[in-house]
């Protein structure tokens, strides 16, 4: 289980910086025209801070790839 909250700051393998917003919902997957068999039941809604974009991150990519900045 994670435990993130709203603006987390959070940093990949690359050196990405991404702030987090929510959980990903139904709603998001429609907005940004995701394919919700690919997202999953488990992505959480970011921003990519170096492309200003939304971004989708499965719970596995967060606990493998990324760490907390504050």
């Amino acid at each position: 289980m994670l435990n993130l909250r709203f603006n987390d700051i959070l940093r990949d393998h690359r050196g990405i910086y991404y702030y987090y917003v929510s959980p990903v919902s139904p709603l998001d997957i429609e907005k940004f025209g995701w394919d919700p068999e690919i997202v999953g039941d488990k992505a959480h809604l970011f921003v990519d801070i170096s492309e200003n974009d939304f971004v989708y991150l499965s719970e596995e990519e967060i606990l493998y790839f990324m760490e907390y900045v504050k």
